[in-house]
């Protein structure tokens, strides 16, 4: 039977040591140690490698604060480090600190020189919680520090023929803050013709070019595979190995969105039974279809203003209604099919109604009508938007036997007697 244990420089064992796998990782934490009520935590820190590793022991304590120790090992020296003897010591730090001696628990991170907890290093540690007087002794566990979980952002990405995007690699890191690793990371476009992506080593990874010649509108993914170490959290006091340079993948749908240059008008339905235009039977509602057709518009929008001031013959000093105002200023999502709507046209019943029975009371004359001028902005998932219909006239005449509404020339007719 073999056994494996931590000895001090006198060479007397101190504490068992599990065995533990060899391997490069990010920097790793040795939850707790303690010094109170006569115990003490010891560490026996290992270079595996043929190389020289020049290390900083980060003793966490308090509120946030930290005591940094410089540790050289040599290849495949190991080192003892105590932490009541390191108290003791009161050696002063980089940042003019010590490790108080008041300060009884704390927890330790093992990391290279550059204190980054993401930088790689290649030890193996053991650590033992132990009481002389009570002749007790206990492991203590162990974490590897790094990335728990990895992201593209933004998710999904959106943007525009001809237009950059910048797409960011993010991990999750052991303590649950967001690292950035866009400049460390790999990544690859499943449609060039959409989209082509800069990756590691260029100027900038991450940007997202729709500029090149023939570049078209759809769907791709972006793939992003960040060069770094994962992090592991211990599960009880045998730590499991930690991952070692892992390439854990994320991805996002990229979609480059069209930008319309016109769009076809056909009538739909009228409102009678639609609740989107108040069950008004007096309002034509037409659909349109964005051109070119064959462009991704989907996650689009389109909003209507008023291009001129509207006009208004059917209005009268007097009238029970104010002359109208032109467009509500309605948003419409866009389909996949390029198709948005219905957009009603016509007047609100019960004008509709007032106009046709009281201006022949009045001795005014029908027909009459109102006429809105509409224009129409297509609006990108990201936020670019285009004008693409500067001007859609809208029209809606009241006669004696019904009602006529026709948009951008598209007419449609109905028998509609008010009361």
């Amino acid at each position: 039977m073999a056994a494996t244990g931590a000895v001090d420089k006198t060479g007397n064992y101190v504490f068992e040591v599990e065995p533990a796998a060899i391997g490069q990782s990010a920097s790793k934490s040795v939850i707790y140690w303690t010094t109170a009520s006569g115990f003490d935590t010891m560490y026996s820190i290992w270079n595996p490698t043929k190389d020289t590793q020049s290390l900083v022991l980060k003793f966490l304590y308090g509120d946030n604060k930290t005591y940094l120790l410089p540790l050289q090992l040599q290849p495949e020296e190991t080192q003892m480090v105590d932490v009541a003897m390191v108290a003791a010591e009161a050696k002063v730090d980089s940042h003019g600190n010590t490790l108080p001696l008041n300060i009884l628990e704390g927890s330790l991170v093992v990391a290279s020189e550059s204190t980054n907890d993401l930088d790689p290093v290649n030890v193996v540690i053991s650590a033992g919680t132990y009481n002389a007087k009570l002749a007790t002794c206990g492991a203590v566990c162990q974490t590897c520090n790094g990335c728990t979980g990895f992201q593209l952002n933004p998710n999904p990405f959106y943007g525009a023929v001809s237009s950059y995007g910048q797409l960011y690699s993010q991990c999750s890191m052991y303590t649950g803050s967001m690292y950035d690793y866009t400049n460390n990371s790999s990544f690859s476009s499943g449609n060039s013709g959409i989209f082509t992506v800069q990756s590691h080593g260029s100027s900038n990874p991450g940007l997202a070019d729709g500029t090149g010649a023939g570049q078209t509108t759809g769907y791709t993914q972006i793939l992003a595979n960040p060069q770094t170490n994962a992090g592991q959290v211990c599960g009880g006091f045998s730590p499991p190995p930690c991952p070692t340079a892992s390439q854990p993948q994320s991805n996002t749908t990229a979609n480059v969105c069209g930008s319309p240059n016109g769009e076809m008008t056909a009538f739909a339905q009228w409102g009678d039974n639609d609740p989107l235009s108040g069950n008004d039977p007096a309002a034509a509602g037409f659909n349109q279809t964005l051109n070119p057709v064959n462009t991704s518009y989907a996650g689009g929008t389109v909003t209507e203003s008023n291009a001129s001031p509207s006009t208004d013959s059917c209005y009268f000093n007097g009238s029970a209604y104010p002359p109208t105002g032109g467009v509500r200023g309605s948003t419409w999502q866009v389909g996949s099919d390029a198709r948005w709507g219905p957009d009603y046209v016509g007047w609100v019943y019960n004008e509709f109604s007032y106009y046709q029975l009281i201006r022949p009371q009045m001795g005014l004359s029908l027909p009459c009508n109102g006429t809105l001028f509409q224009k129409l902005t297509f609006k990108c998932p990201n936020g670019s938007s285009y004008v693409y219909d500067a001007l859609v006239v809208l029209q809606s005449t009241i006669s004696g036997t019904g009602i006529t509404d026709s948009r951008e020339g598209q007419t449609v007719a109905k028998t509609l007697i008010g009361h």
